[in-house]
């Protein structure tokens, strides 16, 4: 039964832009209803532009013209991705009627895609949307939409209901345009249920109403519908007349999706009149024609009617076996293409990605070794600076200390020559200089270091300074009984309390250190 499949159309009522919304806008919208292809290219260029302008409401508004048009020429994956654009943008600006408009549109796209819950999902939000805000236009098209979701699940007495409700809304607001769309979906449902009568009432009274409008795109879909009803009532010639009358106009719009419908249509009536010759000729006719609608199934009627030719002439069957091998060979072809283009594209993948890795890799040795290096280079640094302050304090306790012994001693020693001073104060001037340098060479190497452990060597050192100074010195070990040093660590130690108590005596005037 293909009496719905031409059913699922987006009915988007013209929606008034403001005074700032531009020519492209506009003219995508007037092209919207009988050029689907001069539609696409104003709506691109106007989303285009006002992306540029950062206009966002004319950046959705060429959105969703781009979305209808490309759901018209049969490219549904790309009407998705416009339609939900539109969404993302006007969501956005909380922009709540054409959120309710293009949810419900959104919805054929998904049963179009046999997408049932999300169908759903979105039919619901519009109604939402629609009520929230009192639009008996978006409600009308919201419940015709979720009207085609219920049809083409053939849950039959809801869809009824939801394409009386939007005729109803329709109505009241005096749109003989909605009210054709809902005459034409009310149809469907009652073809659908068998009462072909009823149906065929509803869809004259569509016809109508479309003359009126002059919607030429409705009038192609309705002549389309009257001639599947036609072949239901097995009135098969008379349908191949409105077949033909649809396809004119369709190709007039360029709606190949209908054409090759209308192909398909006839194709079949003239089997069921047992004219095959022209249902094989039709049916090529369908099949070149379905080959320029994106998105689409794979031919596979021809196989269908294989067996019915079999009794025609030898000629007439050769044909169809050689048409439908070339149809074959061709998609075999392009799945190897794609296959061929995959690997290739995953080889390059995987080779950049190596090289990237590789390169990423090297870079981050390099960094390793260049940080090592630093850390070579500080601490040879630190070494040389610490050596260096270690000469200039030798040499300030030379100087300082023993220097200055040296040179007292000389004077004592030139004064007694001259004075006949006593050898006793000599020899005590001399004595305090072999004491000082003994001293300077404790510190620089405490005999206890060489023999004994850190804690002999500290109490020593605690011990001369109390011998010279006032100082009241406590030692206390914690936790050292079974510690063990190497000779480095033990002079490091042994430096640093030196230090500190050689800035303490100095700086600190303490009494007391612990």
């Amino acid at each position: 039964m293909h009496f719905r499949h031409f059913i699922l159309l987006l009915f988007l009522p013209f929606v008034a832009r403001p005074q700032s919304t531009q020519q492209l806008v506009d003219s995508a919208n007037k092209y919207k209803a009988n050029n689907f292809h001069k539609a696409i290219q104003f709506a691109y260029e106007a989303y285009q532009k006002a992306s540029d302008e950062k206009n966002y409401r004319l950046m959705a508004a060429g959105a969703s013209a781009n979305a209808h048009a490309q759901y018209l020429t049969g490219n549904r994956d790309e009407s998705l991705k416009w339609r939900l654009e539109a969404i993302k943008i006007f969501n956005n600006l909380n922009d709540t009627p054409n959120l309710a408009r293009e949810y419900a549109e959104i919805c054929v796209l998904y049963v179009k895609l046999k997408k049932y819950d999300k169908a759903d999902e979105v039919s619901k939000i519009a109604l939402q949307y629609a009520r929230s805000i009192k639009d008996a236009n978006l409600l009308a098209t919201a419940s015709n939409n979720r009207g085609l979701m219920f049809l083409d699940e053939h849950i039959l007495d809801s869809a009824l209901m939801s394409f009386s409700n939007g005729y109803q809304y329709y109505k009241l607001l005096h749109s003989n345009i909605g009210m054709a769309y809902s005459l034409d979906y009310m149809a469907s449902t009652m073809a659908e249920k068998g009462n072909i009568t009823v149906a065929r009432k509803y869809l004259e009274e569509c016809a109508v109403l479309r003359t009126k409008t002059n919607d030429k795109m409705g009038e192609a879909v309705t002549l389309n519908n009257i001639g599947e009803l036609l072949v239901l009532e097995k009135k098969y010639k008379e349908a191949i007349g409105y077949f033909n009358a649809a396809r004119e106009k369709a190709t007039v719009l360029k709606f190949t999706d209908l054409e090759a419908n209308t192909y398909k249509m006839e194709a079949d009536a003239w089997n069921k009149l047992g004219e095959n010759g022209r249902a094989y000729a039709t049916l090529v006719q369908y099949q070149l024609t379905n080959e320029k609608v994106p998105n689409e199934k794979q031919l596979n009627a021809i196989e269908d009617l294989q067996t019915k030719y079999e009794t025609d002439k030898k000629e007439q069957q050769n044909r169809l076996l050689t048409e439908q091998n070339r149809v074959q060979a061709l998609m075999l072809n392009k799945r190897k293409i794609t296959i061929i283009s995959l690997l290739i594209a995953t080889l390059l993948i995987v080779g950049i990605s190596y090289l990237l890795y590789t390169r990423y890799k090297i870079q981050q040795e390099k960094h390793l070794q260049q940080e090592l290096l630093n850390q070579q280079q500080l601490r040879a640094q630190a070494i040389m600076e610490t050596e260096e302050n270690e000469r200039q304090r030798l040499a300030r306790e030379l100087h300082d200390g023993v220097g200055q012994l040296l040179s007292a001693a000389r004077r004592k020693t030139e004064s007694a020559m001259m004075n006949s001073l006593s050898k006793d104060e000599i020899l005590a001037l001399q004595d305090e200089s072999i004491k000082e340098i003994r001293q300077l060479s404790h510190n620089m190497m405490p005999p206890y270091l060489r023999d004994r452990s850190l804690m002999q060597a500290i109490d020593d050192l605690v011990l001369r300074i109390k011998q010279t100074i006032l100082l009241n010195i406590k030692t206390e070990w914690i936790d050292t009984d079974e510690l063990i040093l190497g000779k480095t660590e033990t002079l490091m130690l042994y430096r640093a309390i030196q230090e500190m108590m050689s800035n303490i005596i100095k700086h600190a005037e303490a009494t007391n250190v612990i």
